[in-house]
């Protein structure tokens, strides 16, 4: 699985900012980068989400050790993926599998 890891993805978080004028914005900002891939949800991982109403578009591949949230947003330069799940499979500490929603720019 490893070799197929065949990106450098950039991770961002959400935090919160001040507005300069007493209040908070949220804002997305870098984290980190790892090694990884994104490949379009299979139909069951679609089927699968969409029985739990939820949207699944993508799923991104990394190293279990990566930094990656529910809510972060995972990019590769071309398309940005927002995260809404982190799955590690089997338990064994390979890697994760992180279905998410894939976020059109404007």
């Amino acid at each position: 699985m490893i070799s197929l890891f065949n990106k450098t993805l950039t991770i961002k978080r959400s935090v919160e900012v001040s507005d300069g004028q007493g209040g908070w914005v949220k804002q997305y900002q870098d984290i980190g980068q790892v090694r990884g891939r994104i490949s379009a949800a299979s139909i069951a991982e679609r089927t699968a989400a969409a029985q739990e109403h939820a949207e699944v578009s993508h799923v991104v591949f990394c190293d279990a050790n990566a930094d990656i949230k529910r809510g972060d947003l995972v990019t590769d330069g071309r398309i940005t993926i927002k995260i809404i799940g982190v799955r590690n499979p089997s338990q064994a500490d390979h890697h994760l599998e992180c279905p998410g929603v894939e976020i059109q720019n404007e």
